[in-house]
């Protein structure tokens, strides 16, 4: 039986762990480790999410509060933000489609 135990090791490793069931025709146990291999990854994707949305917050709130310290013509981070919800809705994507449905 694969068990990558993602949070564990790379995901490189996980592959290679898939790889044997894959070519013993067990596709059972190839299945339950893509699909945490895909847990994985959306995991890591959240948390780099919430990284940069944190990094925006307090560029934004400095943005506000100091004035003095933009550039010349710098716009309002309402732009990155549109861009960080669009990776929020990849994210959600990635979460709700599987390989085997």
């Amino acid at each position: 039986m694969v068990h990558c135990r993602c949070s564990t090791t790379s995901h490189s490793q996980s592959a290679v762990a898939i790889k044997h069931p894959c070519q013993a025709g067990d596709r059972e146990h190839a299945h339950i480790g893509i699909e945490e291999i895909i847990e994985a990854l959306a995991r890591a994707d959240r948390r780099a999410l919430e990284s940069y949305l944190i990094r925006l917050m307090q560029h934004s709130i400095k943005w506000r509060v100091q004035p003095e310290r933009r550039s010349p013509g710098e716009p309002p981070p309402s732009a990155v933000l549109l861009h960080a919800m669009a990776q929020e809705a990849r994210l959600c994507n990635l979460k709700s489609h599987s390989l085997f449905h």
